[in-house]
């Protein structure tokens, strides 16, 4: 059973009196506890399309239907960790967290969920900035905050538009482990939507992996690797399937740099 259901989706905005096509009648099924990576070269769609399922964009054309309803705006259904500048200012990274509790479990009393801001800031390692504001973290720690801020919501869909790409290689792999884990434990798996450029990212966490081009989606395709992966890291690594689904999709990202030279040199 799908809980995201895009039907004819196309999205353009005004640029110097014309307009200009970013997604163009896009359908797309994603299922309830499905863990989809989205990836393809800068300026196919990929956030465009990531920032319509939060409700912060709305089509110019076609239909979006989140859970049974149609799309109409934000909601706390749906957690949301951005690549960049997600948190209030204002706040300290345990009342960014808290915030988020707040606005999506509401049955919680305060005592609670000021617990649970403290247990996830603690998941992502910075249970000694707890009380620093954003302009006090660096880049990768405010992410490490807005990712928490999105586990602890406790949301039906988790969308993240690159959330470790301004992590290191350890912290990175640790929190790819700590979603995945994650995504498969409450009371029932999340359905995810994760961008990223990272093909190894991609097959290590992805059920299904969405290749786009500009507007469009290319390629669809299941991971075949069962869980826990992150258990199996270096075997799958090392496998031939791992292998050939990389290739394919490298292939297809040399494919566009190829067409994008062929239109430079038409020029």
């Amino acid at each position: 059973m799908s809980i995201i259901d895009i039907f004819h989706l196309t999205f353009s905005y005004k640029n110097n009196n014309r307009y200009e096509t970013v997604l163009s009648d896009l359908n797309l099924q994603i299922k309830e506890g499905e863990f989809v990576c989205i990836t393809g070269h800068s300026g196919c769609g990929k956030s465009t399309l990531l920032n319509i399922l939060a409700g912060l964009l709305l089509p110019s054309s076609g239909r979006v239907v989140i859970d049974g309803n149609p799309l109409t705006g934000p909601g706390t259904e749906r957690a949301v960790v951005f690549q960049h500048d997600s948190l209030f200012p204002w706040m300290t990274a345990r009342k960014n967290v808290l915030f988020g509790i707040q606005q999506a479990r509401r049955e919680l009393k305060k005592s609670e969920a000021e617990e649970l801001a403290e247990v996830y800031l603690k998941k992502v390692g910075m249970e000694k900035a707890m009380d620093k504001y954003p302009y006090q973290l660096s880049g990768g720690m405010q992410q490490r905050v807005a990712i928490a801020r999105a586990l602890a919501m406790d949301s039906k869909i988790l969308l993240l538009d690159e959330p470790f790409g301004a992590l290191d290689a350890k912290r990175r792999k640790e929190l790819q482990q700590l979603l995945e884990s994650l995504w498969d434990s409450g009371n029932g798996k999340k359905t995810v939507v994760f961008v990223t450029h990272d093909i190894e990212e991609a097959i290590l966490l992805a059920d299904r992996i969405l290749f786009m081009r500009p507007g469009r989606i290319e390629a669809d395709m299941m991971v075949p690797f069962s869980r826990p992966r992150t258990r199996n890291r270096e075997k799958i690594l090392s496998s031939m399937e791992y292998k050939l689904l990389k290739n394919k999709l490298t292939d297809l990202f040399y494919l566009d740099f190829d067409l994008e030279l062929e239109e430079n040199e038409a020029l």
